[in-house]
């Protein structure tokens, strides 16, 4: 009972301390809240079977992939601001 009662309170003080400063603060709470949530549960004995492992591992995959082109894209555009000008010179403007 007593572990309830400090729970309760650390439940108190975050909503005291977040929710009354504004809305940009629920996602704060959300987040406090969840990792509550995974702090203090205890066992929860559950069955992740082949396809959700699988989905999980390709949703890592995709996370991966597109971070590694996101950089890259950003990467070129950094060095495009840095690059000089190429000028086009043709062989029809130089007569």
């Amino acid at each position: 009972m007593r572990y309830k009662n400090c729970v309760k309170r650390l439940v108190q003080l975050i909503v005291a301390k977040y929710y009354y400063k504004g809305r940009d603060n629920i996602l704060r709470i959300f987040i406090l809240s969840l990792l509550l949530i995974v702090v203090i549960s205890k066992s929860s004995y559950a069955y992740l079977d082949p396809g959700t492992g699988s989905l999980l591992l390709q949703a890592l995959a995709a996370g991966l992939f597109f971070c590694v082109f996101f950089v890259k894209r950003v990467w070129r555009k950094v060095l495009d601001i840095f690059r000089k000008p190429v000028e086009e010179n043709s062989s029809s403007d130089n007569k």
